[in-house]
Parts: structure tokens; sequence; C-alpha cells
């Protein structure tokens, strides 16, 4: 979805074009925008803008139109996206050896891949599950704030299709079993099995804005190079909402090159500092 744009040399819009441009969302679609740091907002736009052959004078001068699809699409180019399966194959090793087996101990797991606009941790857990735990009762929930990133996920689609650097990281996975047990080459394209993903819930979900009531509590959040784009002040109301969508015990796992807020860092114990896994602690801790 991104390997055309994501690499391209192009000149990043300036500062004055890339805030009329928020403002114009803003007002348009109600979305609050000010949370990103400002170049790595105009780099993302610049590139969503690319990708959509809009430019941005035509949206300075209110000659181009937005639609939702349109807004729906910038939106997941906005948010970041993981680009290769089992990125930091040593937390992945890690999830399976000692985490996992305590997850789903009740033989029922809740499993939350958070502000997901690319499938590959989601595609990754799915096939620890189903080489290590395959009789265990597990349920996975995807959010994103983009209905165009969920279609993908679901039709397992990948993010750089063409990306083969993954199958270093499935073999320290999985040693030398068959990956073709779970991908298939598509008009050219690498996909993810669709009867993987037959019982994943998917749903639309902007971060921080916990409106929906359906949500229930779950024993694993996965949410990695999630939060790099945004403001400090807005990834402490991110993991507010994460603390809240955590069970007591529930574990967090976050990208290698992040880090807990300050703000939210009492909510946890520390697992793993080095792979980013953190344990929910209980109220009487």
């Amino acid at each position: 979805m991104f390997e055309d744009y994501s690499n391209a040399s192009i000149d990043i819009i300036n500062e004055d074009v890339a805030q009329n441009i928020k403002g114009i969302i803003s007002k348009k679609f109600s979305l609050d925008l000010t949370f990103f740091d400002s170049f790595v907002f105009r780099r993302r736009l610049t590139i969503a803008l690319s990708f959509l052959r809009i430019l941005p004078e035509n949206i300075v001068s209110k000659t181009q139109k937005f639609n939702t699809e349109t807004i729906d699409i910038l939106m997941s180019f906005l948010h970041p996206c993981e680009t290769e399966l089992f990125r930091d194959t040593d937390t992945w090793i890690f999830l399976r050896d000692k985490i996992l087996q305590k997850v789903i101990s009740s033989n029922n797991a809740n499993i939350l891949i958070y502000n997901a606009t690319s499938g590959e941790d989601l595609y990754s857990i799915l096939m620890l599950i189903n080489e290590y735990f395959p009789l265990i009762n597990t349920e996975i929930t995807v959010t994103s704030p983009s209905q165009y990133s969920l279609k993908n996920i679901s039709e397992g689609i990948f993010a750089q299709h063409k990306n083969r650097s993954f199958l270093l990281n499935y073999k320290a996975i999985f040693g030398n079993k068959d990956a073709s047990k779970y991908m298939e080459i598509n008009n050219n394209n690498l996909l993810f099995k669709k009867n993987f993903l037959n019982n994943v819930i998917y749903k639309i979900h902007v971060p921080g804005k916990n409106t929906d009531t359906d949500f229930k509590q779950f024993d694993l959040v996965i949410c990695r190079n999630k939060m790099l784009p945004f403001t400090i002040e807005k990834s402490e109301v991110f993991f507010e909402e994460i603390i809240t969508f955590l069970k007591p015990k529930g574990y967090l796992v976050i990208g290698t090159n992040e880090n807990l807020p300050p703000k939210n860092e009492s909510a946890f114990q520390v697992i793993s500092f080095n792979k980013k896994i953190f344990l929910k602690k209980t109220d009487d801790k």
C-alpha cells in the first residue's frame, strides 16, 4: 500500500499549507489533527496527497473537494503503518515463550490490535497462536481510524507486498516450517490467507475517543510503533485509553523504539524493558 510513496523523493509541504489543510479537514470532518508532530504530519500528509493525486495548492484555493472516502484514506496514511511481519523478532519470541501461555491460561483469550493501519502485527500474532496454541479459543479485535485500512487488513493485504525481509524473521520464529501455509500469491501480490482472518473482529475507532461501549477488556493489547508521530500529550491520552481496555494483569506490547509516557508509567509493571512488554498493575499495587 505504501511502497510506491513512503520512500519517494518528494518536496515536503510547508507549515503554512499544512496548517491550512489541517484546518479545512478539522472543520469539515471534526477530526483533531493538532496532536501530530509538525514535521511528521507534513511528511505523511505529503505522501498521502501524492497517493491521492491531490495538489496542495488546490486545497488551499478551495478548488479541491473532500469526501468521506478521501478522508478515510488520508487517515490511513497519517497514522503509522507496520511494514514487516515479526518486526523485532526478539519481542515476538519472548511473546511466544513467556507471555502467550499466561495470556491464554484461562482457555479463552481476548487480544486487541490497537490503531492498526496495516495487518502485519495481526498476521504475526495469528501465526503464533495457530502454530503453538491451536486449540485455545482466542478472540482478536482490530481497531483502526480508517475503514480503508480495515478492508485491506481483512483481505490479507501487506503494507509492502514486495517486502521479503520478513522471511528471515519468519525463520527466526518458526525455523524451516513452510510459510505457504499462511501466505499465497495472487496477481503477483503476496497475501495472508483469508481463512485465518475469518473470525477477527474489525472496528472503526479513532484513538483517544472511546465512545464505543461495546469494547471489552483485553488480556493482551498490541500497539507497536504507533505513538512515534504524536505529541507527548496525545500519547498520554492514547495510553490512558489503552489502560481502560486492559484487564488487571493484562499485557501491553509497544514498539522497541517507544517508551511509556511518564504520566502512564505507574499503571504498569515492566516485564521486559528492551522488548517493551508491560503488565497492567492491579488496584492493590
